[in-house]
């Protein structure tokens, strides 16, 4: 019952971004939950955009109903993750919202933007006319691992030895930063 709130939600948000013409890629829980991984606590939406839309996010809160914001948009940093964070609330769903971020991976940190994750992604429809973008299967086994999500990187990377990833990996031009996955 909660995934279809979630999705209404989501569909919602790809309405609102689209016309405040902010790309964005769906990524976290509920991208892993795309690729097929089960996870235990999906409870809110998380995306990445473009920097240079990162102001934008003001104007969308406070240019339409039923949106708010929780957390404005920011710089954050923490052990594993850096760079800039937002919270909103949609239809009572948390959705954050990060631009530029830094993730920590085996000792390095490892540049995560929109504009440098765009080309490893992949578009997965859902309910609606809407199609979403996610990271490869790979770039999500990196991200689970560097978060401590090893339970969910497992499941990634069966998935990968089975599938293999849609994306064109070669594309993806940060890869080389990753080292062995």
């Amino acid at each position: 019952m909660y995934m279809d709130k979630l999705m209404a939600v989501l569909q919602r948000l790809h309405e609102l971004l689209d016309k405040h013409r902010i790309g964005y890629i769906v990524v976290g829980s509920l991208a892993d939950y795309l690729l097929g991984v089960p996870v235990a606590r999906l409870r809110d939406i998380d995306v990445l955009i473009s920097a240079r839309d990162a102001e934008k996010v003001g104007t969308l809160t406070s240019a339409e109903p039923g949106i708010s914001t929780v957390v404005p948009m920011g710089y954050r940093e923490s052990s594993r993750i850096r760079g800039l964070y937002g919270r909103l609330s949609l239809a009572s769903v948390t959705v954050d919202i990060l631009a530029s971020i830094y993730l920590r991976y085996q000792g390095k940190w490892i540049p995560i933007s929109y504009e440098n994750l765009l080309p490893c992604t992949l578009e997965m429809k859902l309910t609606g006319n809407i199609a979403v973008r996610i990271p490869c299967p790979e770039i999500q086994l990196v991200a689970d691992k560097a978060l401590g999500r090893l339970e969910r990187a497992e499941t990634l990377a069966s998935l990968i030895n089975r599938d293999g990833c849609r994306a064109k990996l070669s594309a993806c031009k940060f890869l080389g930063l990753l080292g062995n996955t």
